[in-house]
């Protein structure tokens, strides 16, 4: 939010004013990523994928018989992004009010401030 919005609190804001501005955020947000559990943008993974090309290839014309076989970026960053996923709980609310005692619950709400 603060880096295309310039919103740094977005508790200051109407919740449905921020899910519109969620909504038009890009690819390569880190909101957006960390909703579909991505380790990084897209062109890194592409740029990723090329790397690993280029290895597979630089291995097989090898005449090396010793050569160990190329480690994968792209794997270890599927893989990464796997754990996360699983690690990571993922809860929808039926309404702003059980996410509030949802919430709650896990900070205290320190200032009695709701959502």
């Amino acid at each position: 939010m603060a880096r295309f919005y310039h919103i740094y609190s977005y508790r200051e804001h109407d919740p449905v004013y921020i899910a519109t501005l969620f909504g038009g955020l890009g690819d390569d947000s880190r909101v957006v990523m960390k909703m579909n559990n991505m380790m990084c943008d897209n062109m890194t993974y592409i740029l990723a994928m090329i790397k690993d090309e280029l290895a597979a290839i630089n291995y097989s014309l090898s005449a090396d018989e010793q050569r160990e076989k190329p480690e994968f970026l792209t794997e270890r960053l599927i893989q990464t992004a796997d754990e996360m996923k699983k690690s990571e709980m993922s809860t929808g609310f039926e309404s702003i009010e059980s996410f509030n005692e949802w919430y709650a619950g896990k900070v205290g709400n320190e200032n009695g401030r709701s959502w």
